[in-house]
């Protein structure tokens, strides 16, 4: 199903006095433009449209919308404190914080509806922010233990020739004492 035709579909059940997950995905109250269909005749391959989330009753994730289509890369920028990692989180579908309006779709499947470990398996990952691994396992055992389930990634080869200080350390244990960098 396109997604023009998702729209369409939308469209029809609100004139139709349905519900969507919050009020209106149009009438978002967030600054600047509404995300688009398609630019060049490309549908996005991922969608979020104005998604809100909260920490309990802290409104943290307000009015959220872009479009990302394949083969494009996008950067979420701002300072400390603005949002960026709470909405990477919401996108994820972790539990905090929750989404309580607004709408995200990966390649026509609505990941609003889903919860965390079915995101996952549809494709959606968190990289944690800061240098978490597992202490007590070398660095190539940390690499090795993220490829056990598919989606697999890149070699570990692979990934020590893009980051040869990584290899360098391959042998190195994870520890309080001595951080990877």
């Amino acid at each position: 199903m396109s997604v023009i035709r998702l729209v369409e579909d939308r469209m029809e059940k609100r004139e139709a006095g349905g519900s969507l997950l919050g009020d209106d995905q149009f009438d978002a109250a967030a600054p600047g433009v509404k995300p688009t269909l398609s630019t060049g005749g490309q549908p996005a391959y991922f969608s979020c449209w104005d998604i809100h989330a909260y920490y309990g009753e802290s409104y943290i994730v307000q009015g959220v919308s872009f479009d990302v289509r394949e083969g494009e890369i996008v950067a979420l920028l701002g300072r400390n404190g603005a949002g960026k990692t709470s909405t990477l989180r919401t996108i994820a579908r972790v539990d905090d914080p929750e989404l309580k309006h607004g709408e995200i779709w990966l390649d026509h499947q609505p990941l609003h509806d889903m919860r965390a470990h079915q995101a996952s398996r549809g494709g959606i990952g968190l990289v944690p922010e800061d240098r978490r691994i597992i202490q007590g396992l070398t660095v190539e055992e940390n690499l090795q233990l993220a490829q056990i389930a598919p989606p697999i990634g890149w070699s570990i080869e692979r990934i020590y020739d893009l980051f040869p200080r990584l290899g360098e350390r391959r042998a190195d244990f994870g520890s309080s004492g001595r951080r990877f960098q």
